[in-house]
């Protein structure tokens, strides 16, 4: 990997040009590698001062097994720290990880579009269990391109899977759910709320609460002030991965800046 100044130097560039050279080659693991590859959390994480919430461990590794199809690049962006919190490079609590999208990416099943996609790039690094919910914060400043997206993926298989969050579509944001169950995807919307017209930093939150999947949305500066955004139903049995997501279906060149990544109690809907 270059030097933490080569990659300033290179995300600073891709905020200029929005461009990338697609000749890299992402690497892909099976749903079966990911079933064994992090069940071991609890060496990967980091506990916050609340014992409620976990800091999931993320990597800048592209061979990481926790990778579902790696992006073309990605790197750590660290954060300020005291004196007196050692850093630990892993943890999503003390860096942002910035993923940069291949070209052509995205998930969805044959509904309407009348194809399969399974190219997304995902880092699936926590199990979601039951009464457990995941949360992804993250920056959508860089959507301005057709279908650009990022969020949550809480994945079964190839076809059963969640992906929750942000879309850039018809020249507007909105916060997007897409569940795809038995091989079929079925995708709602919200508007961009009229109050976060000048936001860019959200939060989306994926609660496993029973036989339902519970996505919620936020801004990331208002703590605990949730939008309801689609309740799905999911097998009590089904192993579930879950964690930051991001696709470019149309264009080169975007890249997407992830700050939070925590495993913490469920939800309930009311």
């Amino acid at each position: 990997m270059a030097d933490d100044e080569e990659k300033k130097k290179r995300l600073k560039v891709a905020e200029g040009s929005e461009t990338r050279d697609q000749h890299h080659h992402h690497h892909r693991h099976s749903d079966h590698h990911h079933a064994e590859a992090a069940d071991t959390e609890g060496k990967h994480s980091r506990s916050s001062t609340s014992e409620d919430v976990r800091y999931v461990r993320w990597s800048n590794d592209r061979e990481d097994p926790s990778w579902f199809n790696a992006p073309i690049d990605c790197f750590y962006l660290q954060e300020q720290l005291s004196d007196k919190e050692p850093l630990e490079h892993e943890a999503s609590k003390n860096t942002k990880l910035v993923m940069f999208c291949a070209q052509g990416s995205d998930l969805w099943r044959k509904t309407a579009y009348n194809f399969v996609k399974d190219n997304g790039h995902a880092y699936l690094g926590a199990a979601l269990k039951a009464n457990r919910a995941i949360e992804v914060g993250f920056s959508v400043d860089t959507f301005r391109g057709q279908f650009d997206q990022g969020g949550v993926l809480v994945r079964e298989n190839e076809e059963n899977w969640v992906k929750a969050g942000v879309e850039f579509a018809d020249g507007h944001l909105h916060l997007s759910v897409v569940a795809t169950r038995a091989g079929l995807s079925d995708w709602s919307t919200a508007p961009w709320p009229l109050d976060w017209r000048e936001e860019t930093h959200v939060v989306i939150r994926v609660d496993r609460m029973g036989d339902a999947l519970i996505a919620r949305a936020r801004l990331a500066k208002v703590e605990d002030n949730w939008n309801l955004l689609r309740v799905c139903p999911v097998s009590a049995t089904a192993h579930l991965r879950a964690g930051p997501y991001s696709c470019a279906p149309i264009r080169e060149g975007l890249f997407v800046e992830f700050s939070r990544y925590v495993e913490r109690e469920g939800k309930q809907l009311h």
